[in-house]
């Protein structure tokens, strides 16, 4: 006890020493209790030394820290070393600061631990130093990454500050050089330097702040895009001291703007285009409207389309929108590889300039002079490697690459409308010439057989009146003579009953119903029952659908078909026809792109009989065309073409598979229910 009271005594003794020391001092006992306490630790902590002595420490300097890291440091002070580390600690006043904290073990000669000395500083001053620097750092790293740089103008002395990342994104390494009003003007873009030098009246005059965008140039000549935003700070009396703000780098921005205008403008032409293509209206309107939509949306002065004239080699102007709207003049017909215009026809490459005056392909300099043409872009025409015409446009500004770009995204459309309408045209034509030639053909079986009736029934009436009165003395060789002529009249009535049955599938058309096809082939072959008896051969009909079509010339096509069935078979061999129907699936494509399914049916009418070879097929449903002589089989030879007549009016097709010795099969394709179209044309 002596020697722990003598070694707590030469604590205290030399703890007073430390009395002058600056940072705190304070000794406790191994069970924590305050032993010394210095004049430091008393203007650190705010306690005094009478009022801590015997206390816990953990009490008069209290720290969340302290107890969380207790452990830790009771075990290097058992170890016998110091422990060093940041706390926050508490004051008397509630207040908390960070201390550095030094903890070192004593022990007596026993090597007993007699007592521990803290030294603790206070590090704020330090930690807002480092912090300071860290949030500088922090700033300058966030500056880099944003491509953002902050600035200062003393308006007072002039003096301008740049931060290191509005060096470096003016092109300069930071702290190259000292920056001055006149170094900020001389980087601008020789265009935008009218807005700096307003900002910086306004800044000087009104106290106004600034925010625009302009264009720098580099040392390299690399131009950059840079919004700058600035503001004036002033004094309490408020007076203007300084002007504060950042620079930021935009070009990424800019590029990726660019980028979305250009894809919305192209989108919206190519809209617009393709919406023109698909109106109705002759050739010249459509092209109109497309050249009125290029002018629109790429800003034009004027836009042309020429079509080429294969057969003279010449463009031929259809279209012009913009400043220009006629289609006369030296322009409206130009030879392939004249001017411009046949150049890029003949070269078939698209071109862009932006200087239309030194362009040596522009023939009349004058005029863009003294219209104020700028820029040119031609695009030809071209579908399937064959040039259908040639797309231009002139501009009083200069055209950007990507002009190239759109006229190319309108290009192939325009090209494939031009193909398109032309081709359409010239179906229409035919198809005016070939239903004119239809219903001038019609009309003359129609007059004609009905005109042929007249002489006919005369050359038949005679000819019996000749056979009736005269038979017994014309002889064996004139009765043979009447007999022949008397065949040709019959042979002569039945081609013109079917000729006028051909007309009559049109003329004589019945509306479209529902029609039950087993129906109709059942009561064909109660008709021509006694015709199967005679012939010994039977006639099996099933799995017929519905569908909508004209009775009478259903039931027409079957009697037809069935009826040629029965008749060509073979010698010694009784006639077996089988009439059969199936379904199908026809996919076809609506409008929006997606698959729609509309009903087919198949109707087969096969035999047993001659059949027939099939390089001989598109033959048999030709009028008046036969493959056996009349000696063989009777007939005109006009049953399978109006089978075919027909079909075609309710929008099918009829085939036949065949071959010599091995009978036949006829089949019918039909639409289970009849287009709109189909009722018209019908």
């Amino acid at each position: 006890m002596i020697e722990r009271k003598r070694a707590e005594e030469e604590i205290r003794f030399q703890a007073r020493l430390l009395d002058v020391v600056g940072q705190a001092v304070i000794a406790t006992d191994p069970q924590g209790k305050i032993i010394y306490w210095n004049r430091a630790a008393e203007r650190l902590y705010g306690w005094s030394a009478t009022e801590v002595m015997g206390r816990s420490v953990v009490e008069v300097t209290p720290s969340e820290d302290l107890v969380d890291r207790a452990e830790e440091i009771m075990s290097e002070l058992a170890a016998g070393r110091s422990w060093s580390g940041e706390l926050e600690v508490r004051r008397k006043d509630g207040t908390t600061f960070p201390a550095m904290v030094t903890d070192t073990p004593v022990y007596d000669e026993a090597g007993a631990l007699a007592a521990i000395i803290g030294v603790s500083t206070d590090i704020t001053e330090l930690k807002n130093t480092e912090e300071l620097r860290r949030s500088e750092a922090s700033l300058a790293e966030a500056q880099r990454i944003a491509h953002l740089g902050s600035w200062r103008w003393d308006l007072k002395t002039g003096e301008v500050w740049w931060s290191d990342e509005t060096y470096r994104i003016y092109g300069y390494e930071p702290q190259q050089f000292s920056p001055t009003l006149e170094t900020e003007a001389e980087i601008l873009h020789r265009d935008d330097r009218h807005l700096f030098r307003a900002v910086i009246n306004d800044a000087s005059r009104k106290n106004a702040s600034c925010d625009f965008e302009h264009r720098t140039v580099r040392p390299n000549g690399e131009v950059r895009w840079i919004h700058r935003r600035g503001e004036v700070v002033r004094e309490e009396r408020g007076e203007a001291l300084r002007a504060i703000g950042t620079v930021h780098d935009i070009t990424e921005r800019k590029g990726v703007e660019r980028e979305l205008i250009e894809g919305a403008r192209q989108a919206a032409l190519g809209e617009d285009v393709g919406g023109a293509i698909n109106e109705s209206g002759n050739l010249q309107t459509i092209l109109r409207r497309c050249t009125q939509a290029i002018v629109r949306h790429l800003d034009a002065a004027f836009a042309r389309v020429w079509t080429l004239n294969e057969e003279e080699n010449v463009l031929e102007l259809q279209a012009s929108a913009g400043m220009y709207t006629h289609l006369n003049g030296e322009h409206s017909r130009v030879p392939v590889g004249k001017f411009k215009i046949g150049r890029l026809a003949e070269e078939r490459l698209p071109h862009l300039t932006n200087n239309v005056l030194d362009d040596p392909r522009v023939h009349d300099k004058e005029w863009a002079r003294r219209e104020g043409m700028v820029a040119f872009a031609g695009y030809p025409l071209i579908v399937e490697d064959r040039l259908v015409g040639v797309l231009a446009i002139f501009a009083r500004e200069q055209l950007p690459e990507a002009t190239l770009s759109a006229l190319a995204s309108v290009a192939g459309t325009i090209a494939q409308g031009i193909v398109r309408k032309r081709t359409e045209d010239s179906l229409k034509a035919y198809a005016a010439r070939l239903n004119q030639s239809n219903r001038d053909l019609q009309d003359f079986a129609y007059v004609a057989s009905h005109d042929l009736q007249e002489p006919l029934r005369k050359i038949r009436t005679f000819s019996d009146r000749l056979n009736t009165k005269y038979g017994d003395v014309l002889g064996k060789q004139g009765r043979d003579y009447l007999e022949r002529m008397e065949g040709a009249a019959a042979r002569m009535q039945n081609l013109i009953d079917d000729l006028l049955e051909l007309s009559r599938v049109t003329t004589k058309a019945q509306p479209f119903i529902s029609v039950n096809l087993s129906e109709v082939a059942l009561d064909v072959v109660s008709d021509l029952e006694a015709r199967i008896d005679q012939e010994g051969g039977r006639v099996e009909v099933s799995g017929l659908p519905n569908v909508e079509a004209d009775r009478l010339q259903m039931r027409q096509l079957l009697q037809n078909l069935i009826g040629n069935a029965l008749k060509f078979h073979r010698e010694k061999e009784a006639p077996v026809v089988k009439v059969y129907g199936r379904l199908l699936q026809k996919r076809e494509e609506e409008l929006n792109g997606e698959p729609a399914y509309t009903g087919v049916c198949q109707i087969f009418v096969e035999d047993n009989g001659i059949g027939f070879d099939e390089k001989y097929l598109d033959r048999v449903f030709a009028p008046f065309h036969r493959l056996h002589s009349r000696a063989a089989y009777a007939g005109t030879g006009m049953g399978l073409p109006i089978c075919r007549k027909v079909v075609e009016r309710h929008g099918g097709s009829i085939t036949a598979r065949s071959a010599p010795g091995q009978g036949a099969t006829f089949i019918v394709t039909l639409p289970i229910k009849q287009a709109k179209e189909t009722y018209e044309r019908g």
